[in-house]
C-alpha cells in the first residue's frame, strides 16, 4: 500500500487513521493506493533534473563580460554582481542550471567595481 500524498510505501499493517511516517499526512484506507506502479504526484523539486539555465545567472554573466570592456563608473559591474547574486540564490529554489555562469559574473563584477574604486582613489590622490 502507498501513501496518496507522498507515494511512500506503507506497511501492510497500517490501519485507518494512522499517519504516514514520511510526510505525516493522515492515512485513510480508502485513499491509500494499492497499485504497485504508483508514481508520486507531489515529487520534491530537488529530485527533479535541472531543466533550464537561470536567466539571472546568464544576465549576470553577460554583464560581467561586458564590464571587462566597458567600465561606466562601476555601474555595469554592480549590475553584474546583483544579477549573479540573484541567480545564485534562485538556483536551488527553482532547480536551474547556471551556477558557473553566476559565479563568473559575480567575480567579473567584483573585479570591475574594485578596479573603479582603485582608479577613483588614484585620481583623487593626484589632486
Amino acid at each position: 500500500m502507498y501513501c496518496k500524498n507522498c507515494g511512500s510505501t506503507l506497511p501492510d499493517s497500517t490501519s485507518d487513521g494512522e499517519f504516514c511516517t514520511y510526510c505525516g499526512s493522515k492515512v485513510t484506507l480508502g485513499d491509500a493506493v494499492q497499485n504497485q506502479t504508483y508514481q508520486a504526484a507531489n515529487t520534491a523539486v530537488s529530485n527533479v533534473n535541472p531543466t533550464a539555465t537561470n536567466t539571472f545567472a546568464i544576465a549576470g554573466f553577460v554583464l560581467g563580460l561586458i564590464s571587462w570592456f566597458l567600465n561606466l563608473w562601476g555601474i555595469i559591474g554592480t549590475l553584474a554582481i546583483v544579477f549573479s547574486a540573484l541567480g545564485l540564490s534562485k538556483l536551488k529554489l527553482y532547480n536551474n542550471k547556471g551556477k558557473v555562469f553566476a559565479i563568473i559574473g559575480l567575480i567579473s563584477g567584483i573585479c570591475n567595481v574594485l578596479y573603479f574604486v582603485i582608479r577613483l582613489i588614484y585620481i583623487i590622490g593626484l589632486y
